[in-house]
């Protein structure tokens, strides 16, 4: 299928999933014009894979630590906020490693995802948001407290010390 300016579907499609190393929502599949009939048809043959519920990795996209990000993050939409360790890692605190995906979740969603701890909070300000490229991660400042529910007191202490000493 071309579009118009040349680019063809599948171009297009992964024109978006570079970005999310090779991660896509069944939203930006249909908008790229790949019909549901392709969608099935590669899901079958094993050239795409199904990472959550409505959400795909294309091929010749090396699995890794951020395109699972990109994976849960689609898979509950662009009201998730990545948050406590997943923050951390992103913020490179140091201390936090890449390890579980924690995503902060509307109250009207009920995801689903293996490896993904989903919490609901009813204090999140829109000041304790930030964007790491095209995902919304809590701030440091907001990362460093929530940390104190997930990690020891010393690892957190070691975080903040990163933290001020980068100016976060």
């Amino acid at each position: 299928m071309e579009l118009a300016g040349g680019r063809s579907a599948l171009g297009k499609l992964f024109g978006i999933a570079g970005p999310q190393y090779g991660a896509v929502s069944r939203q930006q599949v249909m908008s790229a014009g790949i019909s549901r009939s392709t969608v099935e048809r590669r899901l079958r043959s094993g050239e795409w894979k199904l990472l959550h519920r409505g959400v795909y990795v294309l091929p010749g996209f090396k699995d890794c630590w951020r395109q699972q990000l990109f994976g849960a993050w689609l898979s509950v939409g662009p009201s998730s906020v990545l948050c406590r360790r997943t923050s951390g890692a992103l913020l490179g605190l140091e201390g936090v490693e890449e390890g579980p995906i924690e995503l902060y979740i509307p109250n009207n969603k009920k995801p689903r995802g293996k490896g993904v701890v989903f919490s609901r909070t009813t204090s999140l300000l829109a000041s304790d948001v930030t964007r790491f490229g095209k995902l919304p991660l809590t701030t440091a400042t907001r990362t460093l407290i929530d940390l104190g529910s997930v990690m020891t007191e010393e690892q957190v202490e070691i975080a903040f010390e990163s933290a001020y000493r980068r100016g976060l």
